[in-house]
């Protein structure tokens, strides 16, 4: 069966706006006809999308029949989808992250697991980060980490000369409780070097990775400030050397156990994309227990520091249900775009956010009650993509897609 896994300018002084919005507008933005890309007898895990030029579709996901896995490659680049395996093993594979060049080569992070007991996001004691890439023509995978520890969660970035940059979270041993680090690996200088980038006494998550036009890198944390506490964390080194600031500054409280993903006050994986200027966006999700009432209530929230501090402006649905900020982007025009899964396990769907003038709206894109994990795209024309999982009649996952018209 399918189990998550998770997949999350340095300002003097920090300053937090907070605006609240009202509950979302319908928007009706037109969609082309959904499209299943795989039809399994096994299940499809962790779907990753990446947009080329002329708007071409490529994506990454993980076949499995519990025993053995598959990573595969499906595009439309030619105008049909074509798939190809890239790997297959004993390993539970997750693609995690894909980027696509100018030149409409692919860069993806994966991790895989060889014990796949991963319910709630805990992380095997024994999962590995890799990088593939296709730059020279053939696939080549590269394993970045070893099984002596677990490595999970690679983020990834392209500089203008195709190198990468990738933080990622490990899991370290440290007075006999496992505390997880923020770490960087990249190939800028032809061979991989490895940097530790947060090492807290109570842990760091990474969260997500860009770059800018400098190939200056922009990544949001989040990091734990006690063993009951986290908050989300921006960090940079457009400086050179690495600096954090943070993006946070409430108190969040984890009732003891602050897992990523696990019910209790908690900010799920942060996401960040650069405006037209430069300037940095974030978004993440707040889920916290209301007193009295067994459901969550969730918060979505996007940051940018645009103006003199971080402006924090929440996204109210007007419900309680879970959604997770799963993906989002910024366009040329610096509008944001959203994709989300709101629901439960035994229910849920895919909603689009968006602020095309001003204000936010949400759109419905499937109308499926079983949908998971979207993953979104833009092309040269601002115009989104969205690549998420659906549970069949069997109870697999299989891999599905839409575009806006």
């Amino acid at each position: 069966m399918f189990k998550k896994i998770l997949k999350f300018k340095l300002l003097a002084v920090l300053t937090i706006i907070v605006s609240m919005v009202s509950v979302l507008n319908v928007y009706s933005a037109s969609w082309q006809p959904t499209k299943r890309l795989t039809n399994n007898i096994i299940e499809d895990t962790c779907a990753t999308l990446g947009v080329g030029s002329f708007g071409s579709s490529h994506i990454i996901y993980a076949e499995s029949d519990g025993a053995t896995s598959s990573l595969v490659y499906l595009t439309n680049a030619s105008g049909t989808w074509v798939k190809t395996y890239l790997k297959t093993g004993s390993q539970f594979f997750c693609p995690v992250d894909l980027k696509v060049s100018k030149s409409n080569k692919i860069h993806f992070t994966y991790q895989s697991a060889y014990d796949v007991s991963t319910d709630k996001g805990i992380v095997p004691d024994t999962s590995e980060v890799y990088y593939g890439t296709n730059t020279s023509g053939a696939w080549k995978l590269w394993r970045l980490s070893n099984n002596s520890v677990a490595d999970f969660a690679p983020q990834l970035a392209v500089d203008s000369s195709g190198k990468a940059h990738i933080f990622y979270t490990r899991k370290v041993l440290v007075s006999g409780r496992i505390v997880p680090q923020v770490r960087y690996v990249t190939n800028a200088s032809g061979s991989w070097v490895y940097k530790n980038i947060s090492t807290t006494t109570y842990g760091s998550y990474a969260g997500d990775l860009a770059i800018d036009s400098l190939g200056k890198l922009h990544a949001s944390v989040v990091i734990h400030s006690s063993p009951i506490k986290r908050d989300v964390w921006y960090i940079t080194n457009q400086t050179g050397s690495f600096v954090k600031s943070r993006v946070s500054n409430t108190e969040i409280f984890c009732n003891g156990n602050c897992a990523v993903g696990e019910v209790g006050f908690t900010h799920y994986t942060p996401k960040i994309a650069l405006d037209s200027t430069g300037k940095v966006h974030i978004l993440y999700t707040v889920e916290s227990l209301l007193r009295g009432d067994e459901h969550p209530d969730y918060s979505l929230f996007t940051t940018d520091n645009k103006l003199a501090g971080w402006v924090k402006n929440k996204i109210n649905f007007g419900f309680q249900f879970p959604l997770s900020a799963h993906d989002f982007s910024v366009d040329k025009n610096d509008k944001t775009h959203i994709v989300l899964d709101i629901g439960y396990t035994t229910a849920s769907e895919i909603k689009y956010v968006t602020n095309p003038s001003g204000a936010w709206v949400v759109q419905k894109i499937t109308t499926s009650l079983k949908d998971w994990r979207p993953r979104l795209g833009l092309d040269q024309n601002n115009k989104v993509q969205v690549a998420w999982l659906r549970k069949d009649t069997s109870g697999d996952f299989e891999v599905f897609f839409r575009k806006q018209q």
